[in-house]
């Protein structure tokens, strides 16, 4: 009885493990697993290598009761057909079809069809990106596109009873399908005559459309269909005679760059005999929407009458199985098939009567040793009529336990948590080092399953094994415990377990059930660590203002990497005036201690880079740290080490019209010692993108706030409203502790304006006059730009002289006797001094007609570019005839 490997049903298992989020854990001190095995005829005279974890196989087999199959089919009573297979090599069917069943299905039909119809013809294409054969390589092979430089080949229809280049046409067409013990690169099982070369193509992945193209493991479905079409051309029987078998478990992706506008063609099934698409998907899925639209337009194509017996289905996993459906679909016959059930299964002595349709039910699991188990497994069927018969298979199976290996693909697996021990010291677990002051430990062994009644016995044991104690333990409702003690020396006869320098205590638990389910748990035994810091300071690294760091130097131990975050949690800033608002985000490890790593402050945060009265880091205390000892409440006063930046800086312009008298006021993030450098500053301009520089003297301290006399200004007339300011890191500015800001990235704040105040007067002249006749004083026709010579000025005259970046505007409304505008919101003049305006009345309203005699009511509005706003009212009189 030839053995039978049931890939599918291997892979449907794993694939349901995987969508329930089922996952082995690496680790095999937190688990133990059990192993549920596929038809043990699968397995015979092999080797499995599991995981350690693996401590037995459980009690339920695939039984996978044999098939015989009656083959006294009268040669030639099949009929003859024409057969094209289109089998997917895609990266994707390296896990659906692990085993490669679909080539062995090929394999049999073909050895079937040669041995029933010998005159029936059989073809093939393997595709993934491209045709996995070369016409090249192989004479028989026929060229895809031959007006290409694409090597793109299938094997064409060839007749069973004939031969291909000496040999017999069977043994040609399993060559074709032969497959290597490697794997490619899509993970496959190689194929032996299989061409992996370069197409002629490009990559179709993206972004690779430059790569010349071979074998990638993609999938182009379109390009076996068009193969398909080719072969049948020179197909030797009717079209109701020609057949597709297709097997395959994917769609379309990532076709060559030249075929990308081909990637849906299949989908049309034009040109196409009836076609039986097997599916390798999980049972709980449905076929491909595409696939199904694939198979019914292929029935409804009109190619012949037996399209309409195309279909497609979820294979059963089963190689004869399959080869059945397809011998009897294609071609109306097939075999007679005679089933088996279940007798009798022993493995090691372990004997079942007890079947179940898929499973045989083992009385109680197979215990595995270390490192190998031999499984001695007796098989008893019953054949049905019309034989009524018993028959026995005997199979031997080898199982190597490993540690760290993973799970064999096709092995399905259960797991529980292990038991676990604890060592405890003084009432509290020790997950890291025991401190050699610690003599008296308690372990625990803590079981998977409920405490019960029976004895549980601890081994205890130094790194050498020189000295080693059995501890047998009471129990309580959640764990088993025993005391030991422990001394550092050389072994002695008694009750203490001896420890050497830089040794270890060890614990292990032995389940008396399940030989290789063992639970170890270690502890390093180290001197007692003296962590206590001596000296905690605030870092500026960034020199933004907040604190970023606090370095920490400690006396003389060191913490480890992985006692950090217990660190972390424990760390908290203090102070008796002032609230940081730095929170402590990480912790990591320095040469000379520890730096505590501060999150970023929000934005509305005050900068700040000195230190507040009483300012400390504590640390809440930490017992049974991972590394040994324990370190108690402690506070650490933080010293300043942060040099000031700016947190803001104003610029007023001064009265006069040159600079000399405008000032600069800084605010700093601390007190500031004097500053005797002249440019202390550095300005940027984000306009004109330009840095420039102010020459300064000192004019005010205090505290944080500074005041500076600006002399003048190198590059830029004045600053602009988006200008910014920070602190020159080469003019030695620094705080009152002598902490200097050097860092050239240090904080740059907007340079704010200091706003100057003016106030206006307003006068008329002459008035009354007539404004038609009335002459403009030269000294105010010298200071306006085209101005009319004629009429009554409305002058409005500043306090004191405009500053140099300032401006003012004014707009004038005149109002009649009776209170109606004659002149509304008509713009003012500016005069080239920049500190007057005015306004030239011709006496004429809005509509250009000269205005009667009487006295005017004037409103002028004032505005200055720093915002600032006036309202001046005057009278005006106008008298015709007068000079």
């Amino acid at each position: 009885m030839k053995k039978r490997i049931y890939a599918l049903k291997k892979f449907l298992i794993l694939l349901i493990l995987y969508m329930l989020g089922f996952q082995v854990d690496k680790s095999v001190a937190l688990e133990i697993c059990e192993a549920q095995l596929d038809c043990p005829g699968n397995y015979d005279g092999d080797t499995l290598v599991f995981p350690d974890n693996i401590v037995m196989l459980s009690p339920n087999f695939y039984h996978c009761s044999p098939t015989y199959f009656k083959e006294d089919i009268t040669p030639g009573s099949i009929d003859t057909i024409s057969l094209f297979f289109i089998i997917d090599h895609s990266a994707s069917m390296s896990s659906t079809d692990s085993l490669s069943a679909r080539y062995h299905v090929t394999a049999k039909m073909i050895d079937s069809l040669s041995a029933y119809s010998p005159a029936s013809e059989v073809g093939i294409a393997i595709f993934s990106n491209q045709l996995l054969h070369n016409y090249q390589d192989d004479n028989n092979a026929v060229q895809l596109n031959p007006n290409s430089n694409w090597t793109d080949s299938y094997i064409p229809l060839t007749r069973l009873d004939k031969t291909v280049g000496g040999r017999s046409a069977v043994d040609y067409l399993k060559s074709v399908i032969k497959l290597d013990s490697t794997r490619d690169l899509g993970r496959n099982l190689k194929l032996v005559n299989g061409y992996y070369g370069q197409s002629g193509r490009h990559d179709g992945h993206e972004g690779q459309q430059n790569v010349m193209a071979s074998y990638n493991g993609a999938t182009d479905i379109s390009l076996a269909f068009d193969a398909a079409r080719e072969a049948f051309k020179k197909a030797i029987y009717p079209k109701s005679k020609q057949y597709i078998i297709f097997l395959s478990d994917g769609e379309p992706q990532f076709v060559d760059y030249e075929r990308r506008d081909k990637i849906n063609e299949y989908r049309s099934g034009d040109g196409l005999p009836a076609t039986f698409t097997a599916f390798w998907i999980n049972a709980l899925q449905p076929i491909p929407q595409q696939i199904a639209q694939m198979t019914e337009n292929i029935k409804n194509n009109g190619y012949s009458a037996t399209n309409m017996l195309s279909t497609v289905w979820k294979t059963s996993g089963k190689d004869d199985d399959l080869l059945i459906k397809l011998l009897n679909i294609t071609t109306g016959s097939g075999f007679e098939s005679i089933p088996s059930t279940p007798v009798e299964l022993t493995i090691n002595g372990i004997t079942t009567r007890q079947f179940t349709d898929s499973f045989a039910n083992l009385p109680e699991p197979v215990m595995l040793g270390n490192p190998y188990t031999t499984l001695d497994i007796s098989f008893t069927y019953h054949y049905a009529a019309p034989w009524n018969r018993d028959s026995t298979n005997t199979y031997k199976v080898v199982i190597n336990s490993k540690p760290g290996v993973p799970v064999p693909a096709d092995i399905k697996i259960s797991c529980r948590p292990q038991g676990r021990i604890a060592f405890l010291v003084n009432g509290a677990e020790v997950t890291g080092t025991i401190s050699d002051d610690d003599k008296n430990i308690e372990i625990r062994y803590y079981p998977f399953d409920n405490v019960t009644s029976g004895d549980v016995v601890l081994r205890i044991k130094n790194k050498s094994g020189s000295d080693s104690l059995l501890l047998n333990t009471a129990s309580n409702d959640k764990y088993y415990f025993a005391q030991f003690t422990r001394a550092t020396g050389s072994p002695l006869i008694d009750n203490i377990l001896q420890n050497g320098d830089n040794d270890s205590v060890i614990a292990v638990y032995q389940n008396p059930k399940i030989a290789i389910d063992v639970v170890r748990e270690i502890r390093r035994i180290g001197p007692a660590r003296v962590l206590a810091p001596v000296k905690a300071w605030y870092l500026d690294q960034n020199a933004d203002g907040f604190p970023d760091v606090i370095r920490v130097i400690q006396e003389k131990d060191r913490f480890q990497v992985d006692e950090t975050e217990i660190l972390k949690n424990q760390i908290w800033i203090s102070a008796t005036n002032g609230n940081r608002t730095s929170t402590v985000s990480s912790v990591v490890i320095s040469s000379q201690g520890f730096d505590v790593l501060l999150a970023t402050p929000s934005p509305n945060s005050k900068r700040f880079t000195g230190v507040y009265q009483n300012e400390q880091l504590r640390i809440n205390a930490v017992t049974n740290l991972p590394g040994g000892g324990s370190i108690g409440a402690l506070a650490v006063a933080i010293e300043d080490s942060m040099a000031p930046v700016i947190v803001k800086g104003a610029f007023t312009p001064g009265d006069q019209p040159l600079a000399g008298d405008d000032t600069l006021v800084v605010v700093f993030s601390e007190n500031v010692a004097p500053i005797q450098n002249q440019s202390p500053f550095r300005f940027f301009d984000p306009l004109s993108n330009q840095n420039y520089l102010m020459t300064l003297s000192s004019i005010k301290n205090s505290n944080e706030t500074h005041t500076f006399l600006v002399s003048s200004i190198t590059g830029r007339e004045s600053p602009g409203s988006a200008d910014s300011i920070w602190i020159n890191e080469t003019a030695q500015v620094g705080d009152v502790n002598g902490k200097l800001q050097t860092n050239p990235a240090n904080h740059r704040a907007l340079l704010g304006r200091g706003n100057n105040t003016y106030s206006f007067s307003v006068i008329t002249c002459p008035s009354p006059a007539d404004p038609t006749t009335a002459s403009v004083p030269a000294t105010i026709l010298n200071q306006l730009t085209n101005a009319s010579p004629k009429g009554i000025v409305v002058m409005i005259s500043s306090n004191k002289p405009i500053a140099g970046i300032d401006t003012i505007s004014g707009k004038i409304s005149i109002y009649d006797p009776l209170g109606l505008p004659v002149v509304k919101d008509e713009q003012c003049s500016v005069s080239k001094s920049r500190d007057k305006i005015f306004f030239i009345w011709n006496g004429c309203n809005k509509k250009g007609r000269i205005v009667g005699n009487g006295i005017y009511s004037a409103i002028v509005k004032v505005s200055v570019s720093t915002g600032a706003k006036s309202t001046l009212k005057t009278k005006i009189g106008v008298l015709h005839g007068k000079n």
